[in-house]
């Protein structure tokens, strides 16, 4: 174990059991945001998704936080916002929005001098903006930028998008949302099927786009986001080792071949029967953070965040709510962004959250500390399905530090439960939904140990 300078706080209201969270209080209803960026011009945060002031998610706007509090810049009407980056003095917005403060100006448009401003003319939506080396890129699921066929991937030239050579992919067009360089060849990622027959990710060589390394495999294949660290592009998204795939979640290319990342990442019950998809990641410090919907990672138990130094996972011990969907550093302090969900059929807000100050415990390791294997250490559980009490039997292996939970099919802690008395447990279970969920007993050592049971009345 060791400290880590990095602690979660919740903007928003919302029930936690670990860590050192407060309320920061953003003031207006979301059910997801899904892209935070650091406009360090400004000084200001900028958050962008499903926000919205009167409770109308067909008239969103971006929340703007400036270190205290937060305001509201414009409303977007008849569709969401997606993304946004400052290009030179501009700070440009994108997604499927129609109109802004009533006029047309759909899918893109561009804010300075205190107004809105026409920024090219987009077929469909936008679902990323992205500055490199100087150049603004913008990928999507459009066709046809300012005239040109631009087949979801554009870059502005001279006041103008231009297409980046023929990005040929089925008939059905690519829906991309993620771009990045890398020696020297840009790469774009999300659903797409190339001619060639690869999937998820594109590579673009200054004449022809083909799929790096055979793409990854499988049908749901989607590079969801793509990062330079330690010289090697880090793929994260859905990604699925059961398909062929290097890793699971994410995987690392150098060039000419994929590799696993340290044992790359688990699903929320740190195995690869579900997606474990690192869907943001970000390099700081020397160091590469992945954050997205995943459980374990290298079999480290990280709840939807990690850590990585090219050799080391490390999590938090934290159990994050929901789905990771950007992250971002303002005022050298992590934030993330996160999707909404549901409990119970209500709609639990999405939020933004920050790590504050003061040394936090964390579990490192690398891909040697494997889960508890199944046999000597069963974990047995009664009767399955249950409608009022699960009976659950401890393995004899259990010592002290063990840690037992209830986890739903979101990745959700629903109940955690006192494992001092060893033995047989009894967990009432009649005011939980029905529906399938698991049992997770991780002991003092990292070892992790599931078993899935059906409630149902």
């Amino acid at each position: 174990m060791r400290a880590m300078g990095l602690a979660f706080v919740a903007l928003g209201t919302w029930a936690h059991g670990q860590g050192n969270w407060e309320d920061v209080g953003m003031p207006y209803q979301t059910t997801g945001c899904v892209q935070i960026y650091t406009d360090s011009a400004a000084d200001r945060l900028i958050a962008v998704g499903n926000i919205t002031i009167t409770n109308d998610y067909s008239h969103p706007v971006a929340a703007i936080y400036n270190g205290s509090s937060w305001t509201a810049l414009s409303v977007f009407e008849w569709g969401g916002l997606h993304t946004t980056v400052r290009y030179g003095d501009t700070l440009v917005f994108a997604g499927y929005f129609q109109v802004i403060e009533g006029v047309p100006m759909p899918y893109i448009a561009a804010y300075y001098d205190s107004t809105w401003h026409d920024f090219g003319t987009f077929d469909q939506v936008v679902r990323k903006l992205k500055v490199i080396d100087d150049t603004l890129y913008a990928v999507g699921g459009f066709l046809y930028v300012d005239g040109h066929l631009c087949n979801g991937v554009a870059r502005r030239v001279g006041g103008q998008w231009e297409n980046i050579g023929t990005l040929q992919t089925s008939p059905s067009g690519p829906i991309l949302v993620s771009v990045e360089k890398y020696q020297d060849r840009l790469y774009v990622g999300g659903s797409l099927s190339l001619y060639d027959g690869t999937n998820g990710i594109a590579m673009y060589d200054g004449s022809t786009w083909s799929g790096p390394g055979g793409g990854i495999l499988g049908g749901a294949a989607a590079a969801l986001d793509l990062a330079v660290y330690n010289g090697e592009l880090y793929v994260g998204g859905e990604i699925r080792v059961t398909a062929g795939n290097a890793g699971h979640g994410l995987m690392r290319w150098d060039g000419s071949q994929w590799h696993d990342v340290g044992g790359s990442m688990q699903d929320l019950y740190c195995g690869t029967t579900y997606p474990g998809r690192a869907r943001s990641l970000l390099v700081h410090d020397g160091k590469l953070l992945a954050s997205g919907g995943f459980g374990c990672a290298g079999h480290i138990s990280a709840q939807r965040f990690a850590q990585w130094d090219g050799t080391n996972w490390c999590g938090t011990g934290d159990t994050i709510p929901d789905e990771v969907m950007a992250m971002a550093m303002y005022h050298d302090t992590l934030f993330l962004a996160l999707g909404g969900y549901t409990v119970n059929g209500d709609t639990v807000p999405g939020m933004v959250m920050k790590w504050v100050g003061g040394a936090y415990e964390d579990t490192c390791g690398t891909v040697s500390i494997a889960p508890i294997a199944q046999g000597e250490h069963s974990l047995e559980l009664w009767p399955n399905p249950s409608a009022e009490v699960l009976h659950v039997s401890l393995p004899p292996a259990t010592g002290p530090g063990a840690r037992l939970s209830l986890v739903d099919m979101g990745g959700r802690t629903v109940r955690r439960v006192n494992t001092a008395h060893q033995g047989t447990l009894e967990i009432p279970v009649a005011d939980l939904p029905d529906g399938l969920y698991a049992v997770r007993l991780e002991g003092a050592d990292g070892g992790i140990l599931t078993r899935r049971f059906l409630k149902l009345r």
